[in-house]
């Protein structure tokens, strides 16, 4: 079911995501099939129901009775990753910008040695382009062997996001509604404005920054 799905602000990247499921896969992978080759879902994940061969008189009817609760419980399938593909839509409506994102990193550096810390050279090759909203779970993607973890707090536009790179990944059938990334442009300017010790820290434990990186 194709639902109604309204434009954004003129000029707002987000209006580029196709309005409806069908178009989104059609546009992205060709077919469903293919949806479930490139996110490598498995039989088992979809086909949860078995039909017996003694429940029925001939090899015919059994195998019309597969088939039909096969094709069941893919339509089920589908419709689930439909609601899915809506409710991050609607998601990505609700925002709101300049936006706070998080990512944790590890550092070797204690929290007092962060004010002396040479932003430039710590993050000279990028801060990294996978964040979250703080909603989805935060693992350290980037830094030295044996650092400790830190979360980074920066503020980002509308612009600095990969809207169609964030899509796909929010749409893994497995990891998407887990890890709800948010995936940046690679090497677009944002601002950093905390840093705090751990992986779920409250904003009041940030530590201000105000530098300028690239992701």
């Amino acid at each position: 079911m194709n639902k109604p799905y309204k434009k954004f602000f003129k000029e707002d990247r987000r209006n580029l995501i196709p309005k409806a499921f069908d178009k989104w896969i059609e546009k992205k992978f060709g077919n469903f099939a293919h949806f479930l080759v490139q996110y490598d879902v498995q039989d088992d994940y979809i086909y949860r129901e078995d039909v017996f061969r003694e429940d029925y008189e001939t090899d015919e009817e059994y195998y019309k009775a597969t088939d039909k609760l096969r094709q069941s419980e893919l339509n089920d399938y589908v419709s689930e990753q439909e609601d899915r593909y809506y409710n991050w839509l609607e998601k990505y409506r609700s925002m709101t910008f300049p936006m706070n994102l998080y990512r944790v990193i590890k550092l070797d550096a204690s929290l007092d040695q962060i004010e002396n810390l040479n932003i430039d050279e710590a993050f000279k090759n990028g801060v990294g382009v996978y964040w979250t909203d703080g909603t989805g779970s935060m693992a350290a993607y980037w830094g030295h062997s044996g650092g400790k973890d830190y979360t980074i707090r920066a503020t980002v536009n509308e612009g600095d996001i990969n809207w169609g790179a964030t899509l796909y990944n929010n749409m893994h059938p497995a990891l998407g509604d887990e890890e709800e990334e948010i995936q940046l442009e690679r090497g677009t300017k944002i601002l950093l404005t905390g840093i705090a010790e751990g992986t779920t820290p409250y904003d009041d434990a940030f530590e201000p920054l105000n530098v300028y990186v690239r992701a």
